[in-house]
């Protein structure tokens, strides 16, 4: 029961002591029936809490990968950021960016054969005569895309681009939502965003990504961040945002051996290092602007029995659908109304699970004593006990709302 408190107490209290440019979700706005939203955003609290704890972070975002929300983002001005090309020249149309450079040269390299032995594995850019490619006849590469050969020249270019401007109209889709699976990763792009009602044909990114970016002219959106195995960002116009800093070749994949024969697993590695965000501001969250699957009574049901605790859309009604992609409309616009000022509730959320989630992974053990877990619940709840008076509705009113008097705006 405790921790229910924990997990519901970030958002639920957030309605009235926000502050007046804090705005989680808006009630008049959105929601016909303020209570029954409420009552259905607390039995989501857990997975609240879960996606503003995991958002931008690729450990929790990989666990659960069938992300429910979105919120807007922006990329601050100076930001390197990174693109794997066939070409030297630079991108001028709608192409992916990567946060680390490791991403990128997974698209940067030549499209020759590969070495003799090398095959086409998982993540290899094809080269001709190689398997069959569901994204082939795409223009260029990025993360997100394996890319066709081109005739003439095969080589491959690094182009390290810099932004010189606030990238400030940016949404960000939670979860494994880059992740071309047929396992509910690409419901939330699908499903709500392009109004495609049934997300099991997870191929096709380039037209995907062009769908989205005319779902921006409309809603004066930029450009997207997503996750695979690492953060991309669908960036609609190259020319508008962004300073073209540079463009190395690489090298081929018979020179030098020593080069190409690591570059995949350093791909991971250098993902794998962000495991608890993508650090350096990168990206700043305007998490008082989130829109959840959550927030409503939605049928959320894994039609996959093996899988049931990882939600789905595909049973979701239409109605409701509409709804949440309207929300997600209205957080945006609300959002830039009130220029990102928010409060930092993933922080909120750290200092919650910093302090009491080893503990209460020690009160779940089945080897611990229970003495030992009397002294556990004594140390994590004494401080919010006035022993002159054990006035228990008190104490756990001071229990839910103890971290949230310590919230900052960003």
């Amino acid at each position: 029961m405790l921790l229910r408190w924990f997990l519901c107490s970030t958002y639920l209290v957030s309605f009235s002591q926000a502050g007046p440019q804090q705005f989680p979700i808006s009630l008049e706005t959105e929601v016909q029936n303020p209570n029954t939203f409420k009552d259905n955003a607390r039995d989501k609290g857990p997975e609240i809490f879960n996606a503003v704890h995991s958002a931008m972070r690729q450990w929790g975002s990989s666990l659960k990968h069938n992300g429910m929300s979105f919120l807007p983002v922006k990329v601050p001005a100076k930001t390197q950021l990174y693109h794997g090309s066939r070409v030297k020249e630079p991108v001028t149309g709608m192409e992916w960016l990567a946060f680390e450079i490791e991403h990128a040269e997974m698209f940067a390299r030549s499209r020759g054969r590969p070495p003799p032995g090398k095959g086409d594995r998982p993540g290899r850019p094809r080269g001709p005569g190689g398997p069959k490619d569901p994204d082939r006849g795409q223009p260029d590469g990025g993360p997100g895309l394996n890319p066709p050969p081109m005739e003439g020249d095969n080589k491959g270019y690094l182009h390290i681009y810099q932004t010189n401007r606030d990238l400030s109209k940016l949404l960000y889709i939670d979860g494994t939502s880059a992740g071309k699976t047929s396992m509910g990763t690409l419901d939330t792009t699908d499903i709500v965003l392009r109004n495609v009602t049934d997300s099991t044909a997870p191929w096709g990114d380039y037209q995907r990504a062009e769908d989205l970016c005319s779902l921006g002219l409309e809603w004066d959106v930029e450009g997207f961040i997503r996750m695979e195995a690492g953060f991309e960002l669908i960036l609609c116009n190259f020319t508008d945002g962004l300073d073209f800093v540079s463009a190395y070749q690489r090298p081929p994949y018979d020179q030098p051996e020593g080069y190409a024969g690591l570059y995949q697993f350093e791909y991971v590695r250098g993902v794998a290092q962000r495991y608890h965000g993508i650090t350096a501001g990168r990206v700043q969250v305007d998490y008082s602007s989130m829109a959840s699957a959550y927030f409503y009574p939605l049928n959320l049901t894994n039609p996959d029995e093996t899988k049931s605790d990882l939600p789905r859309l595909v049973s979701a009604e239409s109605e409701g659908i509409q709804r949440l992609k309207t929300h997600v409309h209205h957080s945006l616009s609300q959002s830039r109304a009130h220029g990102h000022q928010t409060i930092d509730w993933q922080g909120v959320v750290d200092m919650i699970v910093t302090r009491y989630s080893d503990r209460l992974k020690l009160l779940a053990s089945s080897t611990s004593s229970q003495l030992e877990m009397l002294y556990e619940i004594n140390f994590l709840l004494s401080i919010f006990i006035d022993y002159n008076s054990t006035d228990i509705p008190s104490a756990k009113e001071s229990c839910t709302t103890h971290y949230l008097k310590s919230r900052k705006v960003i």
